[in-house]
């Protein structure tokens, strides 16, 4: 029996010495991790680009347009097929949805910045769909077409290094997409009662067009050891109302406004009134770790946790 005890002692690692083993296992560990905080740190001097550039051009796609002319509406494109208009054969009176497109040049489409300077954070314009509401004479007794129309609008969206619009960032240089809309031109009525749909603007009745296909993706690219990425968003202006499937706001939740399982967004726009629509971008620039300071911080962090579990299986 003692001379088990005695060697069962000997085995033993007296405490002190144990935890000076940790202590000096664990300082490489701690080493490493403070070595590629200092390498992160000193990378992170290399500044990214303090601003950005952009072109914009969107336009509607004339041989996408599916068009119901059983109301006696006429359909036109114009202005580069930038502007779509139908017009009543009874009455003449037009009603149209234009889109203007800008650049980051033009002060026009900066949002909250007068210098059209496009910094880090800030939301630009880059599209404007303005529609005239005109009262529009149909035949009585026709039932009002759901929708009217559908077209597809085509934008193609370039970044830039240089105000001059000289060197593009994107991969491939730009960014080219299909919004596809439809619209539903609502009867004029004397009291809300009476609109066929929901009216959040309360107009006498709001139209609505939705958006059955959008992209509005972030788009990236990396340029000296930093990912830039572009975020988009609808911003509603004057005389419009935007109700988004996803997350329905209180107003459009309290107007009724429900979706169908193709459409998205839904759009409306005041009765007889000029109203806005935008389609903003912002960037932001997060900076790119070496492969080698990403190793080292992995086997500083790997070796902290180690030392921990088994100073905690040691004390267990």
């Amino acid at each position: 029996m003692m001379a088990r005890s005695m060697h069962d002692d000997s085995r033993q690692m007296p405490d002190f010495l144990t935890e000076g083993i940790m202590r000096i296992a664990l300082k490489p560990a701690i080493g490493a991790t403070m070595i590629a905080l200092a390498a992160m740190s000193g990378a992170a001097n290399a500044a990214p680009l303090t601003q950005l550039h952009f072109t914009q051009a969107s336009a509607y796609d004339p041989t996408s347009l599916d068009f119901d002319n059983s109301q006696g509406l006429v359909p036109a494109f114009s202005d580069s097929n930038r502007t779509f208009s139908w017009t009543s054969t009874l009455s003449g009176t037009t009603s149209s949805l234009t889109i203007e497109s800008y650049n980051s040049g033009q002060t026009e489409a900066a949002a909250g910045d007068a210098n059209g300077e496009w910094n880090a954070g800030e939301w630009f314009r880059i599209d404007q769909l303005i529609q005239r509401n005109q009262v529009l004479s149909v035949p009585g007794g026709v039932p009002v077409p759901n929708p009217l129309w559908i077209a597809d609008i085509i934008g193609t969206f370039a970044v830039y290094q240089n105000a001059d619009f000289s060197n593009a960032l994107l991969p491939g240089g730009s960014d080219t997409t299909t919004t596809t809309l439809k619209y539903w031109e609502t009867l004029n009525e004397d009291n809300l009662d009476q609109c066929d749909g929901p009216t959040p603007l309360g107009s006498l009745c709001d139209d609505e067009y939705t958006v059955l296909a959008l992209s509005l993706a972030p788009l990236s690219f990396i340029l000296d050891d930093y990912i830039y990425e572009i975020s988009f968003r609808l911003e509603p202006g004057a005389g419009t109302t935007v109700c988004v499937k996803d997350a329905l706001s209180p107003e459009c939740e309290a107007a009724g406004v429900t979706f169908d399982a193709d459409e998205l967004i839904k759009v409306y726009a005041a009765e007889q009134e000029q109203s806005n629509l935008f389609v903003a971008a912002a960037w932001t620039a997060t900076q790119i770790p070496e492969p080698g300071v990403l190793g080292l911080l992995g086997i500083g962090l790997m070796g902290m946790g180690l030392s921990a579990r088994r100073r905690k299986a040691t004390a267990a």
